[in-house]
């Protein structure tokens, strides 16, 4: 293990993987003695590294490359977290002091090993039952190994087991919701070997109780932030199905009970559940699935262009029960009929017309897409639009196609329309042409005074930004200068000239990286006073290059002078100069 991990790991490494600001994290652990009980075992570095509260860290390799575990929230996402960096960094600065702490930890677990052999099993069967008083989670493990290793499995043993560990004392914080999945998940683990001792039915049972309880805890009693008692949500699902794999339940009975939950679930449980239950449904149980989400759906009011649209959960499950059915059918004609239920939105129109275009249907699409442009027209969908403008050139339609996109430029004039419109017209030789004509637009909207009188957003500018970035697309830095000299443009952009300019023109770029660094100062942030001094390095590299090194030093004094009270800021300054 050691030869392994010591071909994997190195700093460079760890800081590639954790990120650079993650890994200062870790090595200011390593640094500080947070990592405890270092040692190898079983392949495996094992260490325990004090945070908000002690975590279990572990690393190996694993097919060449390195794996690892902690149970801190970050790790527990499966992110190379700071502990794993903190314990990876102690291995790697005293590698023989982890092989000695082995060492050590392997005496000692086998002088206790020789001690618990030597007891008796009445004093052995005490020192567990005073253990399990003083441990909750302890007693738990036991009571819970008993029930299930009984002549008969004690299934009312699992279940208040569950019923404590779902049991909420009111609201359960961010910071006591980990602890909660976890006491949650141990029971699982438990009941999950209920499969084993042919107890299938009793365990989808459980299963179900768990998901009642927890849907209503997500709903109203868990700060569940970081995911965790979702992630127990999901594994109780997944339990559920295994056990139906197994007993094979009543496939109508199975059917009521998953749509009913598909139907009124908050958290997705059950989504998507005639797929995944295909196979334990059969025919009978899928039957019934699908009569009850057409009786359903014939209750479910249809939307047409102007109706207030539902944002309601049952309408978006019903329609996607009702799609799935009808793609299991094959049937394009009734696909569509679900669909235009809804045709509150022009996106509706865009997924009929995409649907007709894959089978085929061109006109069809066509149709859809015009219906749909033509319903929403004052509330334009881009992709509505951008699927218009494809069938009009497939079709040499190349007027109407041209208006859409030229009235996007005018209505949005950004540079992703300025992009369209230049490609558009580019494919037919007439990029200049539109070239001057949307700069003229721009030009013209420049400090032009909003309209609301029309109830329609009208596009205005308030500076040379949108000229400054357009010139700048086209590598001309001497007219993107004098654009934004002359109207204006946002700091990104004067950022974006400045560098544009460093190569040739560095007395042009040196004011521009100057001139915001007093007001980042003043902000009193850590952030700030970071890009701050990102630019004083900037300046520092072009005053060199001009041979003003004098004039840099003199300006750095003066910042230090005038900011001195700022102490994260003068350390940054110290640290980079």
């Amino acid at each position: 293990m050691e030869q392994e991990l010591g071909n994997l790991l190195n700093e460079e490494l760890l800081s590639e993987i954790a990120g650079s600001r993650t890994f200062a994290r870790g090595r200011e652990y390593c640094r500080s003695g947070r990592v405890h009980s270092l040692i190898e075992r079983e392949g495996r570095l094992r260490a325990v590294v004090e945070g908000a509260q002690l975590y279990q860290v572990q690393l190996w390799a694993e097919d060449g490359e390195l794996a690892y575990a902690c149970d801190c929230p970050v790790g527990s996402d499966g992110i190379f977290c700071k502990h794993c960096v903190a314990v990876a960094l102690a291995w790697l600065d005293d590698p023989e002091a982890v092989e000695e702490q082995t060492a050590q930890h392997r005496t000692a677990e086998s002088k206790l090993r020789t001690y618990l052999e030597g007891l008796d099993r009445t004093e052995l069967v005490r020192l567990l039952l005073e253990q399990a008083a003083q441990d909750v989670d302890f007693g738990e493990r036991l009571q819970l190994k008993a029930a299930a290793t009984a002549e008969r499995v004690d299934v009312a043993t699992f279940r208040q087991s569950l019923q404590r560990a779902l049991a909420t004392d009111g609201y359960v914080e961010y910071g006591e919701a980990r602890g909660y999945a976890q006491r949650i998940d141990m029971v699982l683990d438990s009941i999950a070997q209920l499969l084993d001792a042919g107890q299938a039915e009793a365990v989808i049972d459980l299963a179900e109780e768990a998901l009642e309880r927890l849907e209503e805890v997500l709903s109203h009693g868990v700060d569940d932030s970081e995911g965790h008692v979702g992630g127990i949500l999901m594994r109780a699902q997944e339990l559920h199905h295994q056990a139906c794999h197994l007993a094979r339940p009543d496939p109508e009975e199975l059917a009521r009970y998953l749509f009913d939950w598909e139907m009124r679930a908050e958290f997705d449980t059950f989504f998507d559940a005639m797929d995944s239950y295909a196979e334990v449904l059969g025919e009978a149980g899928t039957a019934l699935y699908r009569r009850l989400a057409e009786a359903e759906w014939q209750r479910l009011p249809a939307l047409k262009p102007g109706d207030q649209r539902s944002f309601e959960g049952n309408r978006y499950r019903l329609t996607r029960i009702m799609e799935r059915l009808t793609e299991q059918l094959g049937d394009i004609d009734a696909l569509i009929a679900v669909k235009s239920r809804d045709l509150s939105s022009a996106y509706a129109f865009l997924q009929i017309a995409e649907l007709c275009r894959t089978a085929g249907r061109d006109n069809e699409a066509l149709e859809w897409a015009e219906r749909g442009w033509q319903a929403f027209n004052e509330r334009p969908d881009g992709r509505l639009r951008d699927f218009l403008v494809d069938e009009y050139q497939r079709r040499d339609r190349f007027d109407a196609a041209l208006n859409l996109v030229w009235t996007e430029f005018n209505e949005s004039p950004y540079m992703t329309t300025f992009a369209k419109l230049r490609k558009f017209t580019e494919g037919y030789g007439l990029w200049p042409q539109y070239r001057e004509s949307a700069l003229a637009h721009i030009r013209a909207l420049i400090g032009k005074k909003q309209d609301y009188s029309s109830g329609r957003y009208g596009a205005h500018l308030t500076d040379g930004s949108l000229l400054v970035e357009f010139f700048l697309s086209e590598g001309d830095v001497d007219q993107a200068l004098r654009e934004a000299k002359a109207l204006g443009c946002d700091q990104r952009l004067w950022l974006r000239l400045a560098e544009a300019l460093e190569l040739e023109h560095p007395e042009e770029a040196l004011p521009i990286y100057r001139r915001p660094v007093d007001a980042l100062i003043e902000q009193t942030n850590n952030d700030a006073y970071a890009q701050a001094v990102r630019l004083l390095v900037k300046v520092h590299l072009l005053m060199d290059r001009l041979g003003r090194h004098e004039q840099f030093e003199d300006w750095l004094a003066h910042l230090r002078k005038t900011y001195k009270a700022k102490r994260n800021f003068i350390k940054l300054v110290n640290t980079s100069f």
